[in-house]
């Protein structure tokens, strides 16, 4: 195709003006004329992390494009929520977690795990060094943890914390957006915050270190609690059967 380069402002005006409104039409029509591609929709579960990067990577290079799917990430807000938005058909795919699943299918829900991203559960509860140095459950007696508003963490701790021995209040749960944590446990207005390893936990020790803070944490599997081994593996046709959901 030739181009003949327009000769006046008026004329080049003009031009500018057809091939907008060609762009436009061409945007809207462009993906069922050229490429006829799928439609998918993702939900992270919470902000863009570690764990779902993988999807961003690939819609960011066109891999899904590849495959004829055109793919969009949508941010969460929690792992309870996003479960429960994908078993109403909300989203085609999620980030999720076990025990998201199994408080769904508890209530009737028919999320399912179609694919396992970590090999351990690789969650705990953080807190600042510098502040504290908690080596047990007891040692957390009376602190206040937060986590996301829509977070397992709130329905996890308690049994977390029954199943070593401890009543359900021995830790103070609260409930807060998901964009607030990582500033909230670095900057001290936090004692303690759910964190996970290819997740937030980077984060977290970040924006501590660009403090002068360092980052400890309990894991849950180190105290009587791994959802991934030897439940995922026990339990495969409870969480792989029935609307999917990655972990």
């Amino acid at each position: 195709m030739s181009y003949q380069k327009p000769t006046d402002a008026s004329t080049r005006g003009a031009a500018l003006i057809r091939v907008f409104f060609f762009l436009i039409i061409f945007t809207s029509f462009s993906s069922t004329i050229t490429h006829g591609a799928d439609a998918v929709s993702f939900n992270l579960a919470w902000v863009p992390q570690g764990s779902t990067s993988g999807v961003l990577v690939a819609i960011e290079n066109g891999y899904y494009e590849e495959v004829n799917l055109e793919v969009t990430a949508v941010r969460g807000y929690g792992g309870n929520r996003t479960i429960n938005e994908l078993d109403q058909g909300l989203f085609d795919f999620a980030y999720g977690n076990p025990i998201g699943i199994i408080l769904n299918r508890a209530n009737g829900g028919h999320t399912r795990l179609i694919g396992v991203i970590n090999d351990v559960w690789p969650a705990g509860l953080c807190y600042v060094e510098q502040e504290r140095q908690p080596r047990t459950i007891e040692d957390l007696q009376g602190l206040t943890a937060i986590g996301g508003a829509f977070s397992p963490v709130h329905e996890l701790v308690p049994i977390w914390l029954e199943k070593n021995g401890f009543p359900r209040d021995h830790i103070n749960l609260v409930r807060v957006q998901p964009d607030v944590i990582v500033a909230s446990l670095t900057q001290g207005r936090a004692e303690l915050a759910e964190c996970w390893r290819g997740s937030d936990m980077p984060l977290i020790k970040k924006q501590a270190a660009a403090l002068g803070k360092t980052v400890g944490w309990l894991e849950y599997r180190k105290f009587n609690l791994d959802i991934y081994d030897p439940l995922i593996k026990q339990k495969k046709n409870f969480f792989f059967r029935s609307t999917p959901v990655f972990s």
